[in-house]
């Protein structure tokens, strides 16, 4: 368990890196849901929660890269709790079995 998390972590850490550096964060936000609610089959409530957590994490990690412009390590850390609360709160919207979607879907797009 522990390591699936640690594992989709880092996979949305690398995914969702370059999107993080948008000027846009909604745009970033908005992107992410509509893949999430194409793939898992959202309703529109649930989706509307995604975009939520999407923006909100956004807007932290846009925050963390102005911090830690120059500081590799500290962007490294500051990131962690943000990924980490994301994925708590989007875990109890779409369960275990949609973040491992989730997560299969972005390693695919990596490749």
């Amino acid at each position: 368990m522990k390591k699936t998390l640690l594992l989709f972590v880092f996979a949305m850490m690398v995914s969702f890196s370059a999107l993080a550096q948008s000027k846009n964060p909604e745009k970033s936000a908005k992107w992410a849901t509509d893949k999430m609610t194409e793939l898992l089959g959202l309703k529109e409530g649930d989706s509307k929660k995604v975009y939520d957590i999407q923006l909100e994490k956004t807007i932290k990690l846009n925050e963390a890269l102005k911090k830690y412009e120059n500081d590799e390590d500290g962007l490294k850390m500051a990131k962690k709790p943000i990924y980490a609360d994301a994925n708590s709160k989007l875990q109890e919207i779409i369960g275990k079995e949609g973040l491992n979607k989730w997560k299969t879907y972005l390693q695919g797009q990596k490749e």
